[in-house]
């Protein structure tokens, strides 16, 4: 999650796991969606850092946007295949786990924190495909980028996801007044960690609009000083600190 947080290359840390060979398991580290998507994010960055003669040709570009385009609907198709189980009385060992094997989908909350996690790496997956169409538009091919731009990821479709994951959030933090959470806190530190990353990844995107941002920090930081989560406040003081603007 974090190489979705992190707006930096960090290809030391990915290669190290992808070459790791552990006893204890034959399986990908990654499960295959979330690795395309890793995967694509690095490739989609190299472009962005290439000046001068090493400018990326428009083929590879191409390439990039429509790989881009097929990972954000895988990510939107696991987002929409996340259900939990029907059975209660099913056993730990026995639950559906999802995202990288890391929840057990077995209650509404944890079916929508599962589906805000995809789709928070498909928002930034298109906001790296936007990216490269925007490249191609600072070209000559201003013809394959207006193309691009009114096919795919569009404006809109960010905008969608947005909510998307704003309204999950309001969900599980028990923020949205059709959502009955009433003052009890039980398990709210476990809510707060499994929407940290969605909430993180908003509130640094320029995308989000500032006052959306502001509205992410604001809550970050009032639900890191109600469960001690220091994590949540840490961040939090992070944004104000990067941007220099006051709670």
């Amino acid at each position: 999650m974090s190489t979705f947080v992190d707006y930096e290359l960090s290809d030391a840390k990915w290669f190290s796991f992808e070459e790791l060979m552990a006893p204890w398991t034959s399986d990908p580290l990654l499960e295959p969606v979330l690795s395309r998507a890793i995967h694509f994010k690095r490739r989609a960055q190299i472009q962005f850092t290439t000046t001068g003669s090493r400018s990326p040709r428009l083929e590879v570009l191409l390439q990039l946007i429509r790989d881009g385009s097929t990972i954000s609907e895988e990510l939107e198709a696991a987002a929409i295949s996340v259900r939990r189980s029907s059975d209660p009385n099913m056993s730990s060992h026995q639950q559906l786990t999802t995202f990288n094997g890391m929840f057990e989908v077995s209650t509404k909350t944890t079916e929508a924190i599962v589906r805000s996690l995809y789709r928070t790496v498909r928002y930034r997956v298109v906001e790296l495909v936007r990216g490269l169409v925007a490249r191609i538009g600072d070209g000559e091919d201003y013809s394959a980028s207006c193309e691009f731009d009114s096919q795919v990821c569009s404006s809109e479709e960010l905008a969608m996801i947005l909510e998307q994951i704003h309204g999950d959030i309001c969900a599980v933090l028990g923020l949205d007044p059709e959502h009955h959470a009433g003052d009890d806190n039980q398990g709210l530190a476990h809510r707060v960690f499994g929407m940290f990353f969605p909430i993180t990844v908003l509130m640094f995107s320029s995308s989000a609009g500032e006052e959306k941002r502001v509205w992410f920090q604001e809550k970050l930081r009032c639900m890191g000083e109600k469960t001690g989560l220091g994590l949540a406040t840490w961040a939090a003081q992070k944004w104000n600190s990067h941007l220099c603007i006051p709670c």
